[in-house]
C-alpha cells in the first residue's frame, strides 16, 4: 500500500511539473510571436492608409460564429492593432485616434475591461493633445499590449490577436507600390508565419479556405529567395484569406 501511494505521488508530481513546464512554454510562445509583431510594426516604413479596415462601428464576425464571439474580438483587437501602427507611422492623427476609438469597443467586450480602458483613454488623449506620433510608435500601444495579451491568455483567444495582427501587417505591406518590394520580400522570408497560425489554430474549426490559404502562404513563407511572383501571389492569397472574415 505505501509503495502504491509513493508511485502514484511520483506521477502526480510528475505530471504537475510536466503542466508547469508546458505552461512556461506556451508562456515563451507567447511572448517570441508577441515581440515578433512589435518587431514588424516598429520596422514598417510610412504606407498607404488605403488598405486599412479600421471602422468602430463595423460588426462583422470575422468567420466565426457569434457563439465563438471572443475569438471575434481577440482577432480584431489584433487588427487594430496593426492598424494603429500604420497610422502612427503615416502620421494620421485624426485615423490613429479612430483606430483608439475601435479598440475601446473591442476591449468593452473583455472580462476585464475597465484599466485597459483607462489606459487606452489616456493614449486617445496624448494623440489629440498633439503628442509627436513618432514617440508614439515606440510607446503607445506597447505600454497596453501586455495588459490586452494577458487578459487573452487567460480566455484562450492569445493566438487570435496575434493572428488578426499578423493578416492585417500583411495586407497593408502587400498592397504597397513597387517602392517597397524589399520590404515586402524581407517580410515574407523573415519568418514562416503563416505555419505558425496553421498550427497553433490547427484544433479549431477554421473555414477550409483560411486553412488553404494559409498553407499556400506557409509555402512561400518557406523560401528563402523571394520573387516577384511570389509577392504576388501572397497578396492575391491574403486576399482571399480576408475575403473569409
Amino acid at each position: 500500500m505505501k509503495t502504491k501511494i509513493i508511485i502514484l505521488f511520483c506521477v502526480m508530481s510528475f505530471i504537475l511539473i510536466c503542466q508547469a513546464f508546458a505552461g512556461d512554454e506556451e508562456r515563451r510562445k507567447t511572448f517570441d510571436i508577441s515581440r515578433r509583431m512589435i518587431d514588424i510594426e516598429r520596422a514598417l516604413p510610412s504606407v498607404s492608409l488605403d488598405s486599412l479596415h479600421s471602422d468602430a462601428g463595423r460588426t462583422a464576425g470575422f468567420g466565426f460564429s457569434e457563439v465563438v464571439s471572443n475569438r471575434n474580438t481577440a482577432y480584431r483587437i489584433g487588427a487594430f492593432m496593426a492598424d494603429f501602427s500604420a497610422a502612427v507611422k503615416a502620421k494620421e492623427r485624426e485615423k490613429t485616434s479612430h483606430i483608439i476609438d475601435a479598440l475601446l469597443i473591442e476591449c468593452s467586450r473583455l472580462t476585464v475591461k475597465e484599466p485597459l480602458s483607462k489606459s487606452l483613454k489616456k493614449l486617445q488623449a496624448a494623440i489629440d493633445s498633439g503628442t509627436d506620433l513618432d514617440a508614439l510608435n515606440n510607446t503607445g500601444l506597447i505600454v497596453v499590449r501586455p495588459f490586452i495579451e494577458d487578459v487573452l491568455v487567460k480566455e484562450n483567444t492569445i493566438t487570435y490577436l496575434f493572428f488578426g495582427e499578423w493578416i492585417e501587417l500583411a495586407r497593408i505591406i502587400l498592397s504597397q507600390g513597387k517602392e517597397k518590394i524589399e520590404f515586402k520580400k524581407e517580410f515574407l522570408s523573415s519568418h514562416n508565419y503563416a505555419g505558425y497560425f496553421l498550427d497553433a489554430l490547427k484544433t479549431e474549426d477554421l473555414p477550409k479556405g483560411i486553412t488553404d490559404g494559409l498553407t499556400e502562404l506557409s509555402a512561400i513563407n518557406g523560401k528563402k529567395e523571394i520573387n516577384l511572383n511570389d509577392i504576388k501571389k501572397a497578396e492575391e492569397t491574403v486576399n482571399t484569406v480576408l475575403m473569409f472574415f
